[in-house]
């Protein structure tokens, strides 16, 4: 039953049946013939396609809300009992292609005994993960995450224009409104006449924007680092940024002595 919710909640997720397969490691047939069985016990449709993309039904919205959680526990009692196993975190392309690497890294020179399995989701998807039990810990931004989870806010990333110099520009290069830092900055953004020149899915991108003229972008000081920009604070917007779990899940013996290093470790490393 486990693998047949996986399927269904990377299908939700993914929204291919290709994706979802690269995600699970599986064929696309083996894909469907998980979600045709769950369809069976079901007794009810609980995808509906849309061209190559796949849609929940209402009744598979509410089977992965219901049953999702459920999974998640029946995960972290076994994986409690099972010595030696990674323990899993997952973060977003801008923290994983940035300075959360070094912390942890940090994490894993100075902790003995234990392997980290390390996945990169956009941040909502990392949240979706997490609740659904395939990630034990979630390095994401805190833009309001769900109340069922265990959150320690651990720094401020500030965010940063690249590709402007003299007065600070107001109309800029965003990112999408989906992503949990525009979530956690809008209503700040807003207070400060921040209005976009366009959105785009990636900071990578909107730094590349900004070098090739197209006009100043808005981004986490760790991208603008990393890629080498030149950049100034955007008076002192910033991002907070968080480890989350939960609860069960944080307290187990392999996951526990983590959390102080990583603290630690990303305190260490989030650019000021």
């Amino acid at each position: 039953m486990l693998d047949l919710v996986d399927a269904l909640v990377a299908l939700a997720e993914e929204g291919t049946m290709g994706r979802a397969a690269v995600r699970l490691r599986l064929t696309q047939s083996a894909i469907s013939k998980r979600i045709d069985v769950l369809e069976a016990r079901v007794g009810a449709p609980l995808i509906e396609r849309h061209g190559r993309r796949v849609r929940l039904t209402p009744t598979g919205s509410h089977l992965v809300a219901s049953v999702a959680p459920l999974c998640a526990q029946i995960r972290a009692a076994l994986a409690a009992d099972a010595p030696g196993r990674p323990v899993v975190i997952g973060s977003s392309p801008a923290l994983l292609s940035s300075w959360l690497p070094a912390a942890l890294a940090q994490v894993r020179d100075t902790t003995r005994g234990t392997t980290l399995e390390i996945h990169s989701h956009r941040g909502p998807a990392v949240v979706e993960r997490l609740r659904s039990g395939l990630v034990d810990i979630a390095v994401v931004v805190d833009a309001g995450l769900p109340a069922d989870m265990e959150v320690h806010r651990v720094a401020e990333e500030p965010m940063v224009v690249v590709g402007a110099s003299g007065t600070l520009p107001t109309r800029l290069w965003l990112i999408e409104t989906a992503s949990l830092t525009w979530m956690a900055i809008e209503r700040r953004a807003a207070r400060l006449g921040v209005e976009p020149i366009g959105r785009v899915e990636s900071f990578s991108t909107l730094v590349q924007l900004a070098r090739n003229g197209f006009g100043p972008a808005l981004v986490p000081l760790g991208i603008a680092r990393a890629m080498g920009a030149d950049s100034q604070p955007f008076h002192d917007l910033s991002r907070p940024i968080a480890l989350a779990g939960r609860a069960g899940v944080l307290a187990r013996p392999d996951v526990a002595p983590l959390l102080g290093a990583l603290r630690g470790a990303m305190r260490a490393h989030c650019p000021r």
